[in-house]
C-alpha cells in the first residue's frame, strides 16, 4: 500500500516561508496550509509513481495527516501506556524555536566545528593490573 509522511518541519518551513502576514495568521490556518501543501505534493507524486508503472492501491494510500491514522496511533500508545511500556525519562528533544515544534533526529543537520585539541599520553604505572579485555 502506498503512503505518505505528510508531517513535520520541511512542510512547516515551505509554507511559512511563503507566508506574507505571518502574524496575523492563526495556527490553525498554518495547519490548514500544511495539509493542503502535503496533499498537492501527494497528488503530484502519485500519478509519476503510475507513470513509471508502479502499482498500488493509489485510491486508498496511507496519510500520517489522516485523522483515522493518527487515532489509531493514539490509541496504540494507549494500549502501550496501560502495558507498562511507556517510560518518562530525561532524554532532550530537539526543537525548532521559530516553528515551535519538535524535530525528528533525521531532520536535524549538525555543522562540522573545529576546535583546538591536545592529546597527551601517559605512561602506565603498572600495566598488569589493568586488562584490556
Amino acid at each position: 500500500m502506498p503512503g505518505w509522511d505528510c508531517h513535520g518541519l520541511p512542510i512547516e518551513h515551505q509554507v511559512t516561508k511563503n507566508l506574507k502576514n505571518k502574524e496575523n495568521i492563526s495556527i490553525i490556518e498554518i495547519r490548514q496550509k500544511c495539509r493542503e501543501f502535503a496533499a498537492k505534493f501527494v497528488n503530484i507524486q502519485r500519478e509519476e509513481f503510475k507513470r513509471l508503472g508502479n502499482y498500488g492501491e493509489w485510491g486508498h494510500p496511507y496519510l500520517t495527516m489522516n485523522f483515522e491514522y493518527e487515532a489509531v496511533i493514539i490509541e496504540e500508545f494507549r494500549k502501550l501506556a496501560k502495558l507498562g511500556y511507556i517510560f518518562h525519562g530525561l532524554k532532550p528533544i530537539y526543537w525548532c524555536g521559530t516553528c515551535e515544534t519538535a524535530l525528528a533526529e533525521a531532520e536535524v543537520e549538525y555543522q562540522d566545528d573545529s576546535t583546538d585539541s591536545i592529546y597527551v599520553k601517559f605512561p602506565l604505572a603498572n600495566t598488569r593490573k589493568f586488562s584490556l579485555i
